[in-house]
């Protein structure tokens, strides 16, 4: 079976090769023994995963706990939790045995030469991955593929649009930690990603994350933990319940998420520069395209947000 996981920094999204699709936030958290039975109010099976042997939280479930984890290294072969999103992720995608692992890097670490051989090295070995309520699998990676994280927005957005097909297209990837841009491109060597059209804004949703909890720290005058306020975002509509007070943040998440968008157009815009001119489409693509769908408008006049974004 080909399985393709993005474990990204802010969730974890799978693909098979039979079109089956799994996605959860990429955070991970050591499990309470005996209590964490219901933590979502069902007994779901996705949220807890076990490495030969080693069990973890994943996902809703992990960041419902307070020791939970959502590891920022800069390389995924490093990153602490990453294994178990991975397999957690391949396991609900119904992975077993002989596996083919298709694994994307941010282009800013993709283009680093060592940062692929080590992925593949990690994921080379196999486990056993048992998903709470599923007997365990051996899985046994036999090739691991590791991809830039744009070329799978720009491959979707040409299956919904065919007349595309080797013409210049652009991929804003917009992340949680990071946003990524490409250019694929016709060259010498057939269609591919244009290297000096492709890069990183070292920014992300997790900045519009980071601006509200500054606010809520300020207006609380105290520490607030950023799993918390993701949950106030996600799960509570945006309105925080402090001492008996009701917060809105919407209007703190529109601000950051004017200056994101200001800042991503200014830095595609640099790196692209006249180039830009000459791309028959752009791809919005991550959770971020459909955050920021409407200050993204201008960064290209022929810019559209692909299906499925997130």
């Amino acid at each position: 079976m080909i399985v393709a996981i993005d474990a990204g920094y802010g969730w974890t999204k799978g693909v098979s090769e039979n079109g089956r699709q799994v996605a959860f936030p990429s955070v991970v958290a050591e499990p309470s023994p005996g209590r964490d039975q219901g933590i979502l109010g069902g007994a779901a099976p996705e949220w807890r995963v076990t490495l030969d042997g080693h069990a973890s939280l994943v996902g809703d479930a992990a960041m419902a706990k307070a020791g939970a984890i959502r590891a920022w290294d800069a390389s995924a072969a490093d990153r602490a939790g990453y294994p178990s999103l991975v397999y957690a992720a391949a396991g609900l995608l119904g992975a077993a045995g002989p596996t083919e692992l298709r694994l994307g890097l941010p282009l800013a670490i993709y283009f680093d030469g060592g940062a692929r051989p080590a992925l593949r090295e990690r994921f080379s070995a196999p486990v056993t991955v048992a998903l709470d309520g599923r007997a365990p699998v051996l899985l046994r990676p036999e090739r691991v593929r590791v991809l830039p994280q744009g070329a799978g927005a720009y491959f979707a957005a040409l299956a919904a649009d065919p007349g595309l097909r080797d013409r210049p297209a652009g991929v804003v990837d917009i992340g949680s930690r990071t946003t990524d841009f490409a250019v694929f491109a016709k060259g010498p060597k057939g269609l591919g990603p244009r290297e000096d059209l492709c890069g990183s804004v070292d920014a992300g949703m997790a900045d519009v994350y980071g601006a509200v909890q500054r606010r809520l720290e300020e207006a609380l005058g105290k520490p607030v933990a950023p799993e918390r306020v993701e949950r106030i975002l996600r799960w509570q509509d945006g309105v925080a319940d402090v001492g008996g007070t009701r917060i809105d943040l919407r209007p703190w998440v529109q601000d950051a998420g004017q200056a994101l968008a200001d800042r991503i157009r200014a830095d595609v815009a640099r790196a692209w520069g006249d180039e830009a001119d000459f791309l028959a489409a752009v791809f919005l693509a991550g959770g971020g395209a459909v955050a920021l769908a409407q200050p993204l408008r201008g960064i290209h006049p022929a810019a559209r947000t692909i299906a499925d974004a997130p």
